[in-house]
Parts: C-alpha cells; sequence; structure tokens
C-alpha cells in the first residue's frame, strides 16, 4: 500500500482552507486535536485489543479513525483506518497491529510535514 503521495501536509492544508474556508491558525489547530484525537485512538485499540473486548468494540474505535481522517482529507491515514476496521471484521489481530504501525508511521510523517511548515 503506497500512500505517501497522499499524505502530504502542503495538500491535506489546501483542503482545509479551500473546502471550510479556514485561515492558517485554524488549521494549525485542526491538526493538533486530530494528532491527538487518533493518537489516543489507536491507544485505545490496543487496551481494547488486549484486555479481551469485543470485536464490534475494536471495530467502531477503528471506525471512529476512519471518520476523522475522512474529515481532515488524512487520505493515507483514511485508507489505513478503513484497513483496521476490516480486520476486525475478519477478527485478524496481527493484520489490525500491522495497519495500526503503519497509521502510527504515516500520522508521525505527517507531523513532521506539519512542524517543517510552522
Amino acid at each position: 500500500m503506497d500512500l505517501k503521495s497522499e499524505n502530504s501536509a502542503e495538500s491535506i492544508c489546501r483542503y482545509l482552507i479551500d473546502e471550510f474556508e479556514l485561515d492558517e491558525t485554524d488549521v494549525t489547530e485542526m491538526f493538533e486535536e486530530f494528532f491527538k484525537n487518533i493518537e489516543e485512538l489507536a491507544e485505545t485499540a490496543v487496551e481494547q485489543l488486549n484486555s479481551g473486548l469485543s470485536w464490534e468494540n475494536l471495530r467502531m474505535t477503528a471506525h471512529s479513525m476512519k471518520g476523522a481522517a475522512g474529515n481532515m482529507g488524512a487520505t493515507a491515514i483514511f485508507k489505513l483506518a478503513k484497513a483496521m476496521e476490516q480486520a476486525t471484521i475478519s477478527q485478524d489481530r496481527e493484520e489490525f497491529l500491522r495497519f495500526r504501525e503503519l497509521l502510527l508511521e504515516n500520522l508521525e510523517n505527517l507531523k513532521a510535514q506539519v512542524d517543517e511548515q510552522n
């Protein structure tokens, strides 16, 4: 899954500014909230997986991540969250964890790009 070109901070910023008529301060705040939200949900997902909560609970957490990424226009993270959600449907722990790791790597890359822009 080649997602690098789909996750540039510049393209996401452009999307947020054009689509929602935001200024740069608003976009920065949205990124900060997005990063915090996704990191918390990713941690919650592992806690759910390790505690033996139902796959349905885990699916809802992945679905929340997918929705947050979609709202931001973060296509790569959206696709990885969708893959995580699909892994819960097939109850595939290894795939779920693999896609979660890829999602967090993409999130870190996006954070670095945002930091470079500021």
